[in-house]
């Protein structure tokens, strides 16, 4: 075989092989935090969400904004750690 076909072939080989190893990483990563996301929503989420249980009313939605959600998630754990405290 020609040398610089050989190279080219084998520059080829090792690209592919190169982003198989890093689609095998994403794949692991992502297992990871799915894993990872399972045990937290198993230990904190759903336990927090059943020790909410009170109402927190209906709001109109173009009054739902970024600042919106953000003031509302600190009251809810600020409540939900004074419970659990």
């Amino acid at each position: 075989m020609r040398k610089d076909i050989q190279e080219a072939l084998e520059n080829a080989i090792a690209g592919f092989e190169k982003r198989q190893q890093a689609e095998q990483e994403r794949l692991h990563e992502r297992e990871k935090f799915e894993t990872h996301w399972t045990q937290i929503r198993t230990t904190v989420v759903l336990p927090a969400l059943k020790a909410s249980a009170a109402p927190l009313g209906s709001f109109a939605l173009d009054k739902i904004t970024e600042d919106f959600i953000q003031t509302e998630t600190t009251k809810f754990f600020t409540r939900v750690a004074s419970e659990i405290g």
